[in-house]
């Protein structure tokens, strides 16, 4: 296996995987409704902003490769969603099916041999593809175990 596969299967792996730590669909199975805008003590956000954080932070990474129009949000405003709870009952659904379906996008990246991760994240860009994607796997990494967290303190995870 060539260097650059062996990339590409690692990189697909931090982004779906279970290997050091629970994935993205064992975080959200199951969860609660009555939970989704629940704040913990102590804690700045409820599983529904963190959840919609993730999703927009992953969607604004899919959507910033190969776009060279691609607009950067306002940070911190933007990243968040303004409310605490989801707008109706559907939202978290419909939220936990997004995320999962820009996750699988950007596997497709990873995967695709014409896309060069040590190339620019779209024309004109400063860093590389690489560097995006190493960001996301991270920020996912941390904001799923947020995410576990508030489960946990809201008695909720097992």
């Amino acid at each position: 296996m060539s260097n650059d596969q062996a990339l590409r299967q690692h990189l697909a792996a931090l982004l779906t995987s279970e290997s050091a730590h629970a994935g993205f669909d064992a975080a959200v199975a199951d969860f609660p409704a009555a939970l989704y805008g629940k704040q913990s003590t102590g804690s700045a956000h409820t599983p529904w902003q963190v959840l919609e954080h993730m999703r927009i932070t992953q969607r604004d990474v899919l959507n910033r490769i190969g776009n060279a129009n691609h607009r950067a949000f306002a940070f911190p405003d933007e990243y968040w969603p303004p409310a605490a709870v989801p707008r109706k009952n559907d939202s978290w659904d419909a939220s936990v099916a997004a995320f999962r379906a820009d996750q699988k996008a950007l596997t497709d990246v990873i995967g695709n041999n014409k896309t060069d991760p040590f190339g620019p994240t779209r024309p004109g860009a400063d860093g590389v593809l690489l560097d995006d994607l190493l960001m996301i796997v991270d920020h996912n990494a941390y904001h799923l175990g947020e995410l576990i967290l508030l489960r946990r303190l809201l008695g909720a995870w097992a």
